[in-house]
């Protein structure tokens, strides 16, 4: 009986892992901006009292680890600080988040934000000449 359940817990364990991998492939399937490799951080003072590493960036979100469990926090203001720009005072909103098997706990979130104007042409000149600089 042991055995069996072990099986189980395993097999389910599995399922889960095969659940959130294809979450996370179904919405980089949805992205609509390309994303960079660059090098830049984040100020989320409700999730962390840390400036955040950023990965996989582009002008419509980024990804980050976060310390603090993001349910509840939605929708939240933040500064987001690459090698040549820095952008202040940005509305963000958790579009995925992904509890990690750390301990610490950690969450690895997806960032969504919605730059207009000024801020957002720069954004993407800071992109693509750090890709550039970069390839």
């Amino acid at each position: 009986m042991g055995r069996l359940f072990r099986s189980h817990v395993l097999i389910a364990r599995a399922l889960e892992a095969d659940q959130e991998e294809s979450n996370m492939s179904h919405s980089e399937n949805m992205r609509t901006h390309p994303h960079y490799a660059v090098a830049a951080t984040a100020h989320m003072s409700i999730l962390s009292h840390e400036p955040l590493q950023v990965e996989d960036i582009s002008a419509g979100g980024f990804k980050v680890t976060v310390p603090t469990d993001p349910r509840g926090d939605y929708h939240h203001r933040f500064s987001l600080h690459l090698p040549d720009l820095h952008l202040k005072d940005l509305l963000g909103k958790v579009a995925w988040s992904i509890e990690n098997a750390t301990n610490p706990p950690s969450w690895t979130i997806g960032v969504s934000m919605d730059v207009h104007g000024g801020d957002a042409d720069r954004l993407n000149e800071e992109l693509l000449a750090a890709a550039n600089t970069a390839g």
